[in-house]
């Protein structure tokens, strides 16, 4: 939008507020731009417009970097109020060359692309809340267990604990409404440090000696190494569980949508081993 008009020789700097409606707050900031008197040089124009939002004001000014005397807003004391719940504005001012100590300026004023009710930058509202997520730390367990041997062709349970695989919710209010995110556990992939990866859909069965039997693999989440560790470096293998999350979000106005999706994740060092049996007739 726009908005014109005559710039004065002489007035150093204007700053005007005004509170309207949401609905016709920018059109109010063109016009309070619009009508600003700002200072005319015969060598040219130093004109310098801004608009601040925060909360539910909107604040405009309009003023010259060179010195001049200082002059009124025509049109009262220049306060006067307003409401907006939009993002901050940035208005391009743009004068013509003076005539007869006079100029025609006209200044622009860039409406945010995404927005909500009342103004509210719903996408920028979602991310705020996003960047609050507190993910837990992964914790990671295995039978045998990590930090010890695993045995090659022998089955390795895995899983994360269950306390982890929750959703986790984060939400942020303004005066305009409020946003909440919430990160939901999708999968984990494990990089079991030899070059194969584990996709699991669920946080894996816990092993439990006491209902499993030896040697039985898991039903939902396992793997059983095929080469020793000793020909890699430091004669281990790094096995890292990553956790995906899904984030989704929704405001207080019933919008909502998905956000990139999270990730967290751990390593533990393990050493495989090859076990030989041997047969002795007797």
């Amino acid at each position: 939008m726009e908005g014109r008009g005559l710039v004065d020789r002489g007035v150093r700097r204007l700053r005007t507020v005004k509170r309207f409606p949401a609905a016709v707050c920018l059109a109010t900031a063109a016009a309070i731009l619009a009508s600003a008197t700002v200072p005319a040089y015969a060598d040219g124009v130093d004109l310098l417009g801004k608009a601040d939002c925060s909360g539910s004001a909107c604040e405009i000014s309009a003023r010259s970097e060179r010195p001049g005397q200082s002059g009124t807003a025509p049109g009262g004391d220049g306060s006067s109020s307003a409401s907006s719940g939009s993002v901050p504005l940035e208005p391009e001012s743009r004068c013509s060359e003076p005539e007869n100590g006079r100029a025609h300026c006209t200044t622009t004023l860039t409406v945010p692309a995404a927005g909500g009710r009342n103004g509210v930058d719903v996408a920028a509202l979602a991310e705020q809340a996003r960047a609050r997520l507190e993910l837990p730390e992964t914790d990671i367990g295995s039978s045998p267990p990590m930090g010890g041997m695993m045995v090659v062709q022998f089955p390795v349970w895995l899983w994360i604990e269950k306390d982890q695989w929750e959703p986790r919710t984060a939400e942020v209010s303004v005066a305009g409404g409020s946003a909440s995110v919430t990160a939901t556990p999708r999968e984990v992939v494990w990089d079991m440090g030899d070059g194969n990866d584990v996709t699991c859909a669920g946080p894996g069965t816990v092993y439990d000696s006491a209902v499993h039997s030896p040697g039985a693999e898991s039903p939902d989440c396992g793997y059983s190494y095929t080469l020793s560790s000793k020909n890699r470096p430091g004669a281990t293998d790094t096995v890292t569980a990553t956790i995906v999350w899904d984030v989704a979000w929704e405001t207080s106005s019933g919008q909502g949508g998905e956000l990139e999706a999270m990730e967290t994740s751990a390593s533990r060092r393990v050493e495989v081993v090859e076990v030989h049996s041997l047969v002795v007739d007797g």
